[in-house]
């Protein structure tokens, strides 16, 4: 029998205990990104940064955990298939099943398997809310359009996108580019509905409302344990036409009247090293978004395709600027992205010999069909796309998710992308 010295005993133990951190850090690793096509995607754990591109091919809507469990929700838009002139992509998962509700059980599912703010694991989907909802703008893909057969609530306002999903899942605090103001333009109907909207929760169930406040850091906070993360920051850059510069407020507009597109909010996230920028749809003809990006004036690890990647958006400048490595984007027409603004976002602003990886919630069968060169450096299509970075923000990892039914099983995952 072997006789275990004390000094064999002190290394052995050593050894167990080494083995045992291993072994506690790969176990914890693999509940964030170890998973195979075909599984659900792994829970989210407090510390990571989870931003999920939600998929109905009839709205756009990205939902965030952050570092320590708080939520949000930037948009929520629904529309029909039919009343556009534009080729549409199919919906998904399906012409029945109506977008907000995809978006709502989208996110019980995400949140039933995570935690809560106490890090008790979620009983159910009962008591769910949501702590921030941004409106970028107020149009239609974002919004919810006014269907003649969506419901109408006693308030007068009729049940769509954002203001259906609030009765799913509802939101502690809302913010807009433009509360409490909303006669600005008196035609407007969607306007109408949207302040009847407002001034029903606040009045019912004290929702709190405030105006996206530029070059604001503070109006997007962490609240359950902001202390561990002094990392975490949200600093809002630009609405209605202007954008934040130090200290100087910039009119891009140059006091003329702003278009709905132009005057989307915009925001950078940041966690340690990783950089996150969303602008809306404000990339419309590049002015809002390319004196924006001079502000920021550094790259990002990632970013959303602003205005779906359409014509004229994703500005050389911007993408020379910026130089992500990541773009998610989601879109509903055949033109979107558009095969010109495609090549400016893979090529532009790459180092010699690296590539930029493009991930499109849809695309749509025609755009592509003479430009097979330029599909084949799209690294994947066609999902729910999921960006999740890892405890800390040094590194991410992408995942797209199957959108043809209500399981969201993971379809591909792709990283680890180390931030600069």
């Amino acid at each position: 029998m072997k006789i275990m010295t004390r000094r064999t005993y002190r290394l052995n133990g050593h050894f167990f205990i080494l083995v045992l951190l291993l072994g506690l850090f790969c176990s914890c690793s693999n509940r964030v990104y170890n998973v195979m096509a075909g599984q659900k995607l792994p829970k989210w754990t407090e510390g990571c940064l989870d931003i999920h591109s939600i998929n109905t091919g009839r709205g756009e809507c990205t939902f965030y955990i952050l570092p320590d469990g708080t939520t949000m929700i930037v948009d929520a838009g629904e529309f029909h298939t039919g009343g556009t002139r534009h080729p549409m992509v199919e919906q998904k998962p399906d012409t029945l099943t109506r977008p907000y509700k995809v978006y709502a059980e989208y996110i019980k599912d995400i949140l039933s398997r995570s935690f809560n703010r106490n890090n008790v694991i979620l009983n159910g989907v009962k008591n769910l809310s949501i702590d921030y909802a941004l409106l970028t703008h107020y149009h239609m893909d974002h919004m919810g359009r006014l269907e003649k057969d969506y419901e109408r609530a006693p308030e007068k306002y009729i049940k769509t996108g954002m203001m259906a999903l609030y009765d799913e899942i509802p939101y502690k605090k809302l913010i807009d580019r433009s509360y409490p103001d909303y006669s600005f333009d008196p035609k407007s109907k969607p306007l109408k509905h949207w302040s009847r909207f407002v001034k029903a929760k606040m009045e019912q169930d004290g929702l709190v409302v405030e105006k996206f406040e530029l070059g604001s850091d503070s109006q997007f906070m962490l609240v359950n344990s902001p202390k561990k993360y002094p990392d975490f920051k949200v600093i809002n850059y630009h609405i209605n036409g202007l954008v934040w510069n130090n200290g100087e407020v910039l009119d891009c507009w140059e006091g003329k009247a702003v278009r709905e597109n132009g005057a989307s909010t915009g925001f950078l996230l940041s966690y340690g090293k990783f950089d996150w920028f969303a602008g809306g749809d404000a990339g419309d003809n590049g002015k809002v978004e390319r004196p924006a990006a001079r502000a920021i004036g550094r790259s990002i690890e990632a970013m959303k395709g602003h205005h779906h990647m359409s014509w004229h958006t994703m500005t050389e400048e911007m993408m020379d600027i910026f130089r992500p490595q990541v773009v998610v984007n989601q879109s509903f027409y055949a033109h979107q992205p558009w095969p010109e603004t495609m090549k400016t976002v893979l090529t532009t602003g790459l180092p010699e010999g690296q590539t930029r990886d493009v991930f499109l919630t849809n695309l749509h069968d025609s755009t592509y069909v003479n430009e097979q060169e330029t599909l084949a450096k799209v690294k994947a299509y066609r999902g729910h796309v999921v960006i999740r970075v890892l405890p800390g923000g040094g590194s991410f990892y992408v995942y797209m998710l199957d959108d043809t039914d209500l399981d969201f099983r993971v379809k591909g995952v792709y990283g680890p992308y180390i931030c600069n």
